[in-house]
């Protein structure tokens, strides 16, 4: 069989009509009319000399396969996810909506408690016995804004990366996709909203856990929940596409690349505060010890004997001169030039 699983292995004829094994159902055969796959004509294969009816063609247009032949999903090796993997992602998925749901809505369910702390408080300061309903309307507006929070954060965190790309972080960490059961592609926004809310709702009514965890492991061989019954979805076991880091990498640098250079801008501050103040500390100690060093002069013997010298030279010179003569003054008369009164 060929890339494109024609019957007689060439890719360029397609495979003559008949029942082939049912791409999307293991177990399960589907009417290929040459063309396309024949809409409603999925059913189980028969037993060993089982006859099967030609189907009656679709009255609408039917699914095409472009560039596909009818067993290439099959040989893609996309199978019903195991219900112990669907299991775990969907446990990852719960808690990081819970930390969400949690912190966006604490304000409302803190008033919850305040107001139902506040009545408690009121009954026993009244000193009778009553009853203190934990539902009233105040809990009950609160309440419901609770859940539509929920409802708001499940809806972003599954329904549109399901309709985009067919998984949420529980199901690429655990490489599971939801898929059409039709064309084996992401199911879209109209059928990922409608799985979404059909189990919103089973959630709401208790019965989530055994309808979207239990149910799939009776269900064989779709392993499908009611909620992607009522969605005409599969959960299949696939890997993600390798993603393409480069570019992201490059919008990445461009965009905390200030934020780094303040950031080291920011660390390296005391560090040049240090170095400053070292250096500081290092010119002070340099004129320190030249301050030292004039002071420490007149200490050493050499110094001592030249000022001795030069003290005993100057009492000669002032011996030799004498004292200074006498009516010597310093004291200046103002001496007035004929008729100009000018002072000298």
């Amino acid at each position: 069989m060929s890339d494109r699983g024609t019957p007689d292995g060439s890719a360029s004829e397609s495979p003559a009509p008949g029942y082939y094994p049912d791409p999307s159902i293991p177990g399960y055969i589907r009417y290929w009319d040459g063309r396309a796959w024949v809409p409603g004509s999925s059913r189980r294969a028969p037993q060993e000399g089982g006859v099967l009816s030609q189907p009656t063609p679709p009255a609408g247009p039917v699914w095409t396969l472009p560039l596909q032949g009818p067993f290439t999903s099959v040989e893609r090796g996309e199978r019903a996810a195991p219900v112990v993997r669907r299991f775990a992602a969907r446990a990852v998925d719960a808690l990081l909506k819970s930390v969400i749901v949690a912190g966006a809505s604490e304000p409302l369910w803190l008033a919850v408690l305040r107001h139902v702390r506040q009545r408690i408080d009121d009954a026993a300061a009244a000193g009778q016995s009553t009853t203190v309903w934990l539902i009233d309307g105040t809990t009950g507006v609160l309440g419901a804004a609770v859940v539509a929070v929920a409802l708001v954060t499940g809806f972003l965190y599954e329904a549109l990366p399901t309709a985009r790309w067919g998984r949420t972080p529980g199901k690429w960490l655990f490489a599971l996709a939801v898929v059409d059961v039709e064309t084996m592609t992401p199911p879209g926004f109209r059928r990922a909203t409608r799985r979404y809310l059909t189990r919103f709702l089973l959630n709401v009514l208790l019965i989530g856990f055994l309808t979207s965890s239990l149910w799939p492991v009776a269900d064989y061989p779709r392993r499908q929940g009611w909620h992607d019954k009522a969605a005409h979805t599969w959960v299949v076991r696939r890997s993600a596409t390798p993603l393409d880091w480069k570019p992201l990498r490059t919008r990445l640098r461009r965009l905390i690349g200030p934020v780094r250079r303040w950031y080291e801008s920011w660390a390296r501050r005391p560090e040049r505060t240090r170095t400053a103040e070292a250096a500081a500390k290092a010119e002070e100690s340099r004129g320190s010890k030249t301050r030292l060093d004039l002071v420490g002069l007149s200490d050493r013997p050499e110094t001592a004997a030249a000022v001795g010298s030069i003290e005993a030279v100057l009492e000669r010179v002032f011996r030799t001169l004498g004292p200074p003569p006498e009516g010597l003054s310093h004291d200046k008369e103002p001496v007035v030039h004929g008729g100009g009164g000018n002072a000298q």
